[in-house]
């Protein structure tokens, strides 16, 4: 099971953006925003990053998240990867591949606990870890950018005021 749920991820994201590969050269990548889901007017149309973990190749599709808060100053663009190092000092990007099943887009490798229990979105018959584009824009609604979240670790995370996900309707408002 991958860990922590996305929720956690998205407080400390003031940047969601989807990515695709346009050039690999070693550990130096260029990505290309296609989407914007949060903050995207601080992101360049084609960012250049330092790539470690994931394999890569042209054309790839990420979900990209910045990480990061004001306890360290503002977040660098300048590193992708997995090893965040301890969220409460780590600054960069995490990537979570894109895939495609049935007209839908997920992302891989993520899972939501915003109320309560282990939610994934998978598509019929697939039980890999992935949650699909509606649901995490619905989280992204729910979880707001937290510049100061390392200065309150210890506090349960708190969906926006008013929101609650109710994963059997795939709604967030908590009618059926």
């Amino acid at each position: 099971m991958p860990a922590p749920p996305l929720e956690m991820y998205l407080r400390r994201a003031e940047t969601v953006v989807l990515v695709q590969v346009v050039s690999v050269d070693g550990q130096s990548v260029a990505l290309r925003c296609t989407a914007s889901l949060r903050g995207g007017t601080k992101v360049a149309s084609t960012l250049s990053l330092e790539w470690h973990g994931l394999p890569i190749q042209v054309g790839a599709e990420f979900l990209l998240l910045s990480q990061g808060d004001a306890h360290y100053g503002p977040p660098p663009p300048v590193t992708v990867s997995f090893g965040t190092k301890g969220q409460g000092g780590w600054l960069g990007w995490l990537p979570f591949p894109i895939s495609k099943a049935g007209g839908q887009t997920y992302a891989e490798g993520v899972y939501s606990h915003a109320d309560g229990k282990m939610f994934i979105d998978a598509p019929p018959g697939d039980s890999d870890w992935k949650l699909s584009l509606p649901y995490i824009k619905r989280l992204l609604d729910l979880v707001p950018y937290d510049p100061h979240v390392s200065d309150k670790l210890d506090a349960p995370m708190q969906p926006a005021p008013g929101k609650a996900v109710d994963p059997s309707s795939n709604r967030t408002d908590g009618r059926r």
